[in-house]
């Protein structure tokens, strides 16, 4: 009797890592587009980066987000930090990239945790789709009133009516 394969030792990735660091470079080069517009307005440039940072994090995983991340700090930086800036301004600009980078990393291991418990349910559906399709016994799911919903390949081979 050969029984049904319950775990799966290896899951191939579900995009190519060339797609996903290409995803990564491509939204932070979008979003330098609007940066240079805002080039008096470092709060929303930093808004914008973190746009792509998470665009990046959510389509490619954490290791994109940091590449997106690690684009977008010289990029702010540039522009926040050269000039002429009194010790207020640049404390100010200073404590702007500190925070931009503590939110990039949230962002980045948010969207890991949203993968790896996304993942772990799909492979725990797969292997309970696995157990009851491939069980030996019948198995059915009925409503409060008896109605067959759901049956497995076992009850369907054992009942006498179509199923």
């Amino acid at each position: 009797m050969k029984l049904p394969l319950i775990r799966t030792l290896a899951v191939p990735p579900a995009r190519a890592p060339i797609l996903r660091y290409g995803v990564a470079l491509l939204s932070t080069i979008l979003a330098l587009i609007p940066t240079l517009f805002l080039s008096d307005m470092a709060e929303s440039r930093l808004v914008v980066f973190a746009v792509a940072v998470m665009v990046s994090a959510w389509y490619g995983g954490w290791k994109p987000g940091l590449a997106a991340t690690s684009f977008a700090l010289p990029v702010s930086a540039y522009y926040s930090l050269i000039g002429d800036h009194n010790a207020p301004e640049f404390r100010k600009a200073v404590a702007h990239m500190v925070l931009f980078f503590a939110v990039a990393l949230l962002i980045c291991w948010f969207n890991a945790a949203l993968r790896a418990t996304q993942e772990s349910l799909r492979r725990s559906e797969s292997n309970f789709r696995s157990l009851v399709t491939n069980s030996p016994y019948g198995i059915c799911r009925c409503d409060s009133l008896g109605v067959l919903l759901d049956a497995n390949p076992a009850l369907a081979g054992m009942s006498p009516f179509t199923i």
